[in-house]
């Protein structure tokens, strides 16, 4: 019985010791190491690779309770319920016809926010932008021939906005709008300049930036940047958001004849004349007076004429030179199957001529009308020899 009590004792002490060492181990190892989360990005979703605006659409519809919808054309705005409705277009620059320009400020003096971004600079010299729809509304942007203040993300006073404490803002710093001018309603600045200012229209307010990369899918969570979506979103009371961001680029006829119209003049001129140049020209038909027969000669010297106008030098040789083959095949049956070598020493054992002058008798292509004909003399007198 001794025994089995001190062998009890002896496991119950080993598990004692054994708890101890885990605990300080647990002990020492949370008193030394501090649990850190880790936030890995994983990859865009399909949807979100489409739309850099699917996060801002997304956090605005649920912040808000409004509903946003995709507009598939301007002139589907509804100005009779412009009062509950804001537009966001990060692209209207180029976009916009004359009708869309109409009707686009029908829905803001009915009542709409329309908020976008400018992305022309403002010509002191033609007194416009580039973008009729911002020039009417009298956005001025410029650019800085310098350095910027900073490039930090700055907190800027958005209490135009309804929020009195200030918030944190990337604006480009390159870029700012001019704010003078009874027109300008509401504007933010920072240390660089205005970045976004408001206008009123009618019944209607136009929100102007000058640009909107803080709310792009990758960017919105940074910074203030979807809390200043969620400001102008909600400084009129919504019921409707509509979202259009369709660029239709300018038909490429359209800016050739915009910007090189001289060059497209030249070109149709000079295809004509190039076909004219390049193709036979035939006269109208002329009768001849005499009724004379043109001697074998002429017609002759006429084909030879014709040929050597076509830069076709090789019309003329091909046959002096298939003559000559064809009396070597009469002396040497296996003439064909010689090789150029075999024939050039055959004809210089018979002809007793050099190799070389051989090889250019049987093979040039002489580019001069003197060198077309020494060669022809050549090749006759070769011709004659066999």
């Amino acid at each position: 019985m001794s025994n089995s009590h001190n062998d009890t004792k002896l496991f119950m002490l080993i598990g004692l010791l054994v708890a101890l060492v885990l605990a300080g181990y647990g002990y020492w190892f949370f008193s030394t190491h501090e649990k850190i989360v880790e936030i890995e990005r994983g990859r865009y979703s399909k949807e979100a690779r489409k739309d850099d605006y699917l996060a801002w659409k997304r956090y605005i519809s649920r912040t808000t309770g409004a509903n946003v919808e995709q507009l598939k054309s301007i002139t589907a705005l509804d100005p009779t319920l412009a009062e509950n409705s804001v537009f966001f277009s990060p692209r209207l620059q180029g976009q916009l016809t004359t009708r869309d320009r109409e009707h686009l400020m029908l829905w803001l003096e009915s009542g709409g926010h329309l908020i976008t971004v400018v992305w022309t600079l403002w010509d002191e010299e033609d007194e416009e932008s580039g973008d009729p729809f911002l020039d009417q509304l009298g956005i001025k942007q410029s650019t800085f021939s310098e350095d910027p203040v900073t490039n930090e993300p700055q907190a800027i006073d958005v209490s135009a906005l309804g929020e009195q404490a200030p918030i944190t803002i990337a604006f480009d710093p390159y870029y700012v709008i001019d704010a003078s001018g009874d027109h300008i309603a509401n504007a933010i600045s920072d240390d660089n300049g205005t970045h976004l200012v408001q206008v009123k229209v009618g019944k209607g307010l136009a929100t102007v930036l000058t640009d909107d990369s803080f709310w792009l899918n990758w960017n919105i969570e940074n910074d203030d940047n979807a809390y200043l979506a969620w400001l102008l979103a909600n400084q009129r009371p919504a019921q409707q958001i509509w979202f259009y961001d369709e660029f239709r680029a300018t038909p490429l006829t359209d800016l050739l004849w915009q910007h090189g119209w001289p060059a497209l003049i030249s070109l149709f001129i000079s295809i004509p004349l190039l076909l004219w140049a390049l193709f036979n020209r035939f006269g109208p038909l002329q009768r001849l007076n005499s009724t004379q027969q043109r001697s074998m000669l002429e017609h002759l010297l006429a084909s030879g004429r014709f040929h050597w106008q076509q830069k076709k030098p090789e019309s003329l040789l091909q046959p002096v030179r298939q003559q000559i083959a064809r009396k070597a095949r009469r002396h040497v049956p296996q003439w064909s199957d010689w090789s150029e070598a075999q024939q050039i020493d055959w004809l210089h054992e018979l002809c007793q001529l050099e190799h070389q002058h051989i090889h250019e008798l049987l093979h040039a292509s002489p580019t001069k009308e003197r060198e077309v004909v020494q060669l022809l003399q050549h090749l006759q007198k070769l011709e004659h020899q066999l």
